[in-house]
């Protein structure tokens, strides 16, 4: 069996410490290794004692200049390997974009911050660095992961697919019972439809739509089975437990 791949590692660099908090956090439970630094004194120090595979960068930190900050980071013979950088910026004017291209920044993001989007980008460059991050609880159902806590589908080349609010709560109402038949009412009970999907047959639609999702049809049913007259239950082979 392959080495595990490495936790890949984030510095996060602002001065808005409840923000930088926040995102330690966040990041941490979905699968990184995090260090702060709230100063330009403090990024020196944290990029020498952390090693980061990926730098999240404020431009404006505090009255230090981030592009500033990230030239001399990529001067700094020290630092071996380089790692990532992403801007975060309030408003990033097309010289900031230029000057962060010419400095091999990855991505530009702007303020205010979704934690989720920003999520998939991070994921995306640490795939391009062999890493991968996840939460610790990642199940395989079929041929396709999901990490629970992220609540996304990740497929065999390490793309994600975010789930809606109502997909998430029917995947997860299979698999806290595999094996188990569940009928229309217990999967409503469950997973409550939507206003549109009201009726009662709209649960047939959205385990159809749920197995697209999961790469199988209505006629395979290795994954999700139809029980006839009784409901459908996830087949007790098809799940498996990654870490």
């Amino acid at each position: 069996m392959a080495p595990s791949p490495q936790r890949p590692r984030l510095l996060v660099v602002d001065d808005e410490i409840d923000f930088a908090d926040a995102a330690a956090t966040y990041f941490e439970r979905r699968g990184f290794d995090v260090a702060i630094a709230t100063s330009g004194a403090d990024f020196f120090t944290a990029l020498l004692a952390s090693r980061p595979d990926i730098v999240l960068l404020d431009l404006a930190l505090g009255r230090e200049d981030g592009m500033q900050l990230a030239a001399r980071l990529r001067e700094d013979a020290a630092i071996d390997p380089q790692p990532a950088l992403v801007f975060l910026t309030g408003i990033a004017t097309p010289v900031d974009r230029v000057l962060g291209l010419e400095l091999g920044a990855e991505d530009f993001v702007e303020k205010p911050v979704s934690f989720r989007e920003l999520l998939a980008r991070l994921r995306a460059i640490a795939r391009r660095r062999g890493l991968r991050a996840t939460s610790g609880r990642m199940l395989l159902v079929g041929e396709v992961g999901v990490d629970l806590d992220a609540q996304t589908l990740v497929d065999a080349d390490g793309g994600e697919t975010a789930l809606g609010p109502g997909e998430f709560a029917l995947l997860k109402a299979f698999l806290d019972n595999p094996g188990i038949v569940l009928d229309r009412d217990r999967l409503l009970l469950l997973a409550p439809a939507s206003d549109e999907d009201a009726a009662d047959r709209s649960i047939d639609r959205r385990i159809a739509r749920l197995r697209a999702r999961l790469g199988e049809d209505a006629e395979s049913q290795t994954v999700i089975e139809t029980v006839r007259g009784h409901g459908y239950r996830l087949a007790a082979t098809a799940l498996r437990r990654l870490t």
